[in-house]
Formats: structure tokens, C-alpha cells, sequence
């Protein structure tokens, strides 16, 4: 065989050579060009017809008494049938996190303006559109769920805004809209959605012969044995919710019906496969927010009384008046004037000027300062100044809530409303919201609630100074955490604590009550459990 000249071996071995490196080339600008195209968010979760059948979307804005978060669920409905929940999970953005937007103020800040409501409502809503496929939008849910903020607001306000809404979110939108659609719901509901959410991502809705149960539906027979349910506690800025499953037979004479709800998660109405009666309380205007207002009156209330006015014996008038309260100081006596005045009658003519009056507070961090005011026409200022003492902060809070509480027959509870006994031993309970943030969001407490762990942590956190405070919070040292965190730490632990202990009685050495925010790696919010018991129907027919 002739050999081939030197130059040719080289030239065929090179062609392969450039023909794999040409390819390779031109394959990785192929890749450039499919995968760089900008696609919208939806594409990413839904690009195909495939992939959306059996679907249906859902957006839900939670509109809050701070301010309003809107959600997106899926709700995958292809085997949805009488013997099983309807299956719901947030909807993901790039990240693999789910899709929130966040708008504040609250809702309730529009009252006077319905207007002014329909227009910030609207910009949280149409950021929805870039993640529903285009396809779906006629088919997708859209519901507008307002809370306690609305609740607190006169019923002409609440009722002008919720109207404005309805009327303007149905023409603006193809989504599904219906006027039970938007609407206030009751703290009631919201806690009863709460115990939805955290249960179905439990699993605990699942039906198993051979799991522990707490309730049977039909006590001889193992297809109607559930697993126990865990009950929550939600704690908000402006009101609490409880609730936790009871056996029907349990039902107690000392409560209204009204505290009692049976609920129905199947789609079929009659079958008592997923039927549930729970046990469910609002306490509205004791959130972690409207909670300060009810401190700062007590701080009032317990100032004034310490004050007296004392008779000029020359002039046989009242001139001055006596101020006991050794933990209060103040550089201008007439100060005190204008409380006496307000408080014991004092007459107009010692209507003087004054100084601004300072009272140590152990529930602020040593250092901070918070001005408040009080009085009927709001003219007496009173400076808040940080002693940062928790266990004092607790005990005062825990006498405001221990006011709340009626007893009778033994039994005593907030607000005299008395709770069907609780088996602690056995039953979980999940602290939502506040109690997550209290616990984590600046002491970075994990895992079950250990009371002396948790109580340790707060004081230590109450007893620094201010000024560390925010050094070690500028130096990211809290990094889920933002400034009115940690100005307002020290108060809202103790608050959600003593709650918890004083008002509902749970035991100081309970072992199974959990603060959470995310389970199976989502965020755990009511919303969800609302699309799952008003969409519970579908496929919609």
C-alpha cells in the first residue's frame, strides 16, 4: 500500500478535527440562542397545553391590617375525585421560591378614599398577569380577602371600599371574579383557613387504618380512621386566631354553636370522608400591633393614677399637683397641671404650658425612645424610655391580659370564652405569623417552642443597648429582621408569650407547640387553605 505524502495524513486528520470543533461551536450558539431568548415567568412553569390541563390557577390577596400580599396557587384537579383533597401548591417563580408581592400600607388606610383603593389594589394585581399563561387567565380565580384592618374600620368605610373593589377588579379583569369573591372575612374564617393550611401540609388530612387517630366518623369502621389533626394559633397585627379540631361529641354547653364549625374539604357535600368540626375563636384587638396601643393606655392610665392635687393653703386653690411614680421624671412641674386637669379636675385656669413627661419602659431595648400621646384630644406627650427589662415587660403585659380574662365555674379564659379541653400530650399546636417572627426574625429560634430557651434569648436581646442593637443589626447580624423588628422585638415577644400562657392557658412546659413559616419548603399562609375549601369543587362543571 503507497503511503500517504505527510502533508495529506495531516490534512485528514485535521479535517475531523475542525469539523468536531465547527460543530461543537456552532451547537453551543444554538444553545446561546434557545435558552438567552427572554421567556416570561409563566413559560417557565407552563409552556405548553400539556402542562396546564387539568389546572387551575388561583390569586389570592391577602389584605391585611400593615399591608396586602398577594399569592398565586396551582390547583391540580386531573384526579381530583370523592375519595381524595383537591391538591394545591404555590405557584414558583425563577428562584424556585413562591410568588409573592407585597404592598403597603394596609387596605384599611384607603377608608376615606375608595378611589384611592381601587388604584393600589390594581398595581398589586396586574403584576399577577406575567406569571398565568395566557390561556389560563378566563379559568383563574381571583379573590380579594381583607382581615382585621377592615374589620376595625367603621361599617360605612369598609363597605364603600369593598364595593369599589368589586365593581372595578370584575370589568378590569378576565379573571373569575364574583362579589363573595372580595369580601371581609370574618376573624372566624380566617382561622379556620389557618388550621387548613397548616394541616394539609402536615399531611394530616390524609385517611390511613393503620396511622393514630383522633376522630372517627364511624367508629367501627377503619375507612372512616383520620390521623389527629393539629390545631394553630395565628397571631396578626391586629387580631388572634385559634382553632383545633374537636370531636362533635365534645361540643360544650358552656360555648355558643357559633364558636363551633363543621366543614366539608371533599367536593362531595355528603360524604363524611373529610368532614371536620373544629373549634374556632377571633380575638380581634389583640394582634401584635394594636396590642401597643393597649400598653401605652395602660402606661397612661397607671401614671394618672399616681397623680393628686394638692390645696394652696394661701390662696385656697388648687396649684399644684403631687406626682408619686418614682420611675417617672419630669423638669417642668406644670406638666403635671395639665394632668390634673384631664384626671382629677383640676380647674382650666392651670392650663399651662409643659414639658414633655419621661417614663422608664422595660418592653423597649435600653436607650430607645418611643413618643406617645394620650388624652382626649391627644395634647399630653409622654416619652417611652427604654429600661429594656423582659421579665418586668411580661408581667405588665400579662396583668393588661389577665384583666381580659373571666372566669366561671374554675374556668377561666381571655375574654371568658371558655376553651374545649386540649389533650397537650398529644396534640400539636403551630404558632403562625407573630409567633414566628418573635421567635426567629431576631433571636433565630428554631424548632419546638422551649419556654426557659426562648425566655433567655428575649431578655438577653431587651437588655442590650440600643446603640449595639443597631450595630449589630447594620452589620447584617439580623438578617431577617428590618428596623420595625427590631424596635418593636422586645414588646411583641412578650406579648405573643403571655398570650399564649395567660390568656389561653397553655402550659409553661408545653413540648409541642411549633412556631412556623415554612413547611415542605413553602411558606405557610392562610390563603392557601382558603383556595383549597372555596375551589374544593372543581373541576368547575
Amino acid at each position: 500500500m503507497t503511503a500517504r505524502p505527510v502533508e495529506m495524513r495531516w490534512r485528514i486528520r485535521i479535517l475531523p478535527t475542525f469539523l468536531c470543533t465547527t460543530g461543537f461551536t456552532f451547537a453551543c450558539a444554538l444553545c446561546f440562542l434557545l435558552f438567552s431568548v427572554p421567556r416570561s415567568p409563566a413559560a417557565l412553569h407552563a409552556s405548553s397545553n400539556e402542562q396546564t390541563a387539568g389546572v387551575h390557577y388561583a390569586v389570592v390577596v391577602d389584605a391585611g391590617s400593615s399591608g396586602s400580599r398577594l399569592y398565586i396557587y396551582r390547583c391540580d384537579y386531573d384526579r381530583h375525585t370523592v375519595k381524595s383533597i383537591l391538591r394545591v401548591s404555590p405557584l414558583l417563580g425563577r428562584d424556585g421560591e413562591p410568588i409573592v408581592k407585597k404592598k403597603n400600607p394596609g387596605l384599611s388606610s384607603f377608608g376615606n378614599d375608595p378611589e384611592k383603593a381601587v388604584v393600589y389594589m390594581k398595581g398589586l394585581i396586574n403584576g399577577a398577569l406575567d406569571y398565568i399563561p395566557k390561556e389560563n387567565v378566563k379559568q383563574t380565580s381571583l379573590f380579594v380577602l381583607a382581615t382585621a384592618g377592615m374589620r376595625l374600620l367603621p361599617v360605612q368605610e369598609r363597605t364603600k371600599v369593598m364595593k369599589a373593589l368589586q365593581r372595578a377588579l370584575a370589568s378590569s379583569y378576565d379573571f373569575i371574579v364574583s362579589e363573595t369573591n372580595i369580601e371581609i372575612i370574618s376573624g372566624k374564617w380566617e382561622g379556620i383557613y389557618a388550621w387548613i393550611s397548616v394541616n394539609y401540609a402536615l399531611g394530616r388530612f390524609e385517611r390511613s387504618p393503620l396511622l393514630q387517630t383522633s376522630v372517627s366518623t364511624q367508629p367501627n369502621s377503619l375507612a372512616s380512621r383520620r390521623i389527629r389533626t393539629a390545631g394553630i394559633l395565628d397571631l396578626g397585627g391586629a387580631s388572634l386566631q385559634v382553632a383545633y379540631e374537636v370531636k362533635r361529641s365534645a361540643v360544650h354547653g358552656l360555648l355558643n354553636e357559633s364558636f363551633y364549625q363543621e366543614i366539608n374539604l371533599g367536593c362531595n357535600d355528603t360524604s363524611p370522608l373529610f368532614k371536620f368540626t373544629v373549634f374556632v375563636n377571633t380575638y380581634l384587638g389583640y394582634g401584635a400591633n394594636t396590642a401597643v396601643e393597649l400598653y401605652e393606655n395602660w402606661l397612661a392610665k397607671n401614671l394618672l393614677k399616681n397623680l393628686s392635687c394638692v390645696m394652696n393653703e394661701k390662696s385656697n386653690a388648687y396649684s399644684m399637683c403631687a406626682l408619686y411614680a418614682p420611675c417617672v421624671q419630669s423638669s417642668n412641674f406644670f406638666f403635671v397641671l395639665i394632668l390634673c386637669r384631664y384626671s382629677l379636675g383640676c380647674p382650666d385656669s392651670f392650663f399651662y404650658s409643659f414639658s414633655t413627661l419621661e417614663v422608664s419602659d422595660c418592653c423597649l431595648p435600653r436607650g430607645l425612645t418611643k413618643r406617645m400621646q394620650f388624652g382626649d384630644t391627644k395634647i399630653l406627650d409622654m416619652i417611652r424610655s427604654g429600661s429594656g427589662c423582659y421579665h418586668t415587660c411580661y408581667k405588665s403585659l400579662s396583668e393588661i391580659i389577665e384583666s381580659n380574662v373571666t372566669c366561671a365555674a374554675a374556668l377561666c379564659f381571655l375574654e371568658g370564652v371558655y376553651l374545649p379541653a386540649i389533650d397537650f400530650a398529644s396534640t400539636d399546636f403551630y404558632g403562625m405569623s407573630e409567633y414566628w417572627y418573635s421567635t426567629n426574625d431576631v433571636l433565630n429560634l428554631t424548632g419546638a417552642y422551649d419556654h426557659e430557651v426562648f425566655e433567655k434569648s428575649a431578655s438577653d436581646f431587651c437588655n442590650l443597648n440600643w446603640t449595639s442593637i443597631w450595630t449589630l443589626f447594620r452589620h447584617k447580624k439580623f438578617p431577617n429582621a428590618d428596623i420595625a423588628r427590631i424596635r418593636t422585638q422586645c414588646f411583641k415577644a412578650a406579648w405573643a408569650f403571655a398570650l399564649l400562657h395567660k390568656g389561653l392557658r397553655f402550659p409553661v412546659n408545653i413540648s409541642n407547640f411549633h412556631p412556623v413559616s415554612r413547611m415542605s419548603g413553602h411558606d405557610i399562609q392562610w390563603t392557601l387553605g382558603a383556595v383549597l375549601y372555596r375551589l374544593r369543587h372543581l373541576p368547575l362543571r
